[in-house]
């Protein structure tokens, strides 16, 4: 009898345990599948810009480009040792290569038809190099621009190209920013279906994370700007988020993510989620470099941060780990005049 009853409430056990186990995958997102679109109109915009380019003189100088910062990168330009041409054919070889070949990482939407054009015209301008000019910048398919389709990743939109730039892009061309093209996101900020993986927008496809893709997911929505940065596609790019859309994408590819304040950053001329909480951002390489783009992307130069930091800030600082009941401690210790812990989730 004790037997029976034993085996009776192991089989109710299992039972229960498969349940959960099924209830479970419903919530997790459908696994990643090799899945890209339009990539033969990508490849041949490509092709026509590096048309008489000497693309192994280019790939040679992949030292002077390849997770260089952008200070060090103009740099090099300055010294005649690169020029804008090479930094922005560099890129777009790379992108034919790794992102558009057969089982690429999938993270460029569009190519700007004229970014090899654009380069040469600032080569030909013997200015100063500083900032952001003459950089290629890869703008989330959500964000207006009037010479490439914005679309939110929607198939319904993938034709659509609006009249204006949004206030983010105008300020960018205005610094002297080369607009590489657009980068793939979630479709609507992942607002579309429950299992929909991150980086999959029926325009595009899927995107992967370079480090493992299919395994490790690119997280979004701005997928593919947090891609194509960690596969050297760009020197920087522009994402936007509600809640982690840049910042878990930088994280998982090893990225500097600056979510600003909210309306720091113009977000007039793109596609919301909640336009109560969405704002745009920098990705990029290193702190240094997301600042500089954010500073570029501001219609107000007076919101500006200042660009001198200071390595030693930390010295002195005292960060605590909060364990327990979380908002009560955080509650009663923000009453101290210094802040000493840091709230991680």
């Amino acid at each position: 009898m004790l037997k029976k009853l034993i085996l009776r409430l192991l089989a109710l056990f299992l039972l229960a345990g498969g349940g959960i186990l099924f209830f479970l995958s419903t919530l997790a997102p459908a696994q990643e599948e090799y899945i890209s679109y339009d990539k033969e109109k990508q490849i041949a915009l490509i092709d026509k810009q590096l048309e008489g380019i000497d693309l192994e003189k280019v790939r040679k100088k992949e030292k002077l480009i390849k997770e260089k910062s952008i200070d060090k990168i103009q740099n090099s330009i300055a010294k005649n040792e690169l020029t804008y041409t090479e930094l922005t054919a560099f890129y777009l070889d790379r992108i034919k290569t790794y992102d558009a070949g057969a089982k690429g990482i999938n993270a460029v939407s569009e190519i700007n038809p004229k970014a090899i054009e654009e380069a040469k015209a600032h080569d030909l301008k013997k200015d100063t190099p500083k900032g952001v000019s003459g950089i290629p910048v890869l703008i989330k398919d959500n964000v207006n621009t009037n010479t490439l389709p914005t679309s939110g990743g929607a198939y319904a939109l993938k034709d659509f190209t609006p009249k204006n730039n949004a206030d983010l892009v105008d300020a960018l061309q205005k610094h002297g920013a080369i607009l590489l093209g657009k980068s793939n996101l979630s479709e609507m900020a992942n607002f579309m279906a429950r299992k929909m993986p991150s980086g999959y927008s029926s325009k595009t496809g899927q995107t992967h994370n370079p480090f493992d893709p299919i395994e490790l997911s690119p997280e979004g929505s701005s997928s593919g700007s947090g891609a194509a940065l960690a596969a050297n596609f760009a020197s920087i790019a522009i994402g936007t988020e509600t809640t982690g859309s840049i910042i878990a994408p930088s994280a998982v590819h090893s990225l500097a993510g600056f979510k600003p304040t909210k309306d720091s950053i113009s977000t007039k001329g793109i596609l919301p989620l909640s336009s109560t909480m969405d704002t745009a951002g920098a990705m990029a390489k290193n702190v240094k470099d997301a600042l500089l783009l954010y500073n570029a992307s501001l219609s107000d130069p007076k919101k500006e941060i200042s660009d001198h930091l200071d390595e030693n800030f930390i010295k002195g600082k005292r960060i605590g780990l909060v364990s327990g009941n979380q908002d009560q401690l955080l509650e009663e210790n923000s009453k101290l005049p210094v802040l000493k812990l840091l709230r991680s989730r």
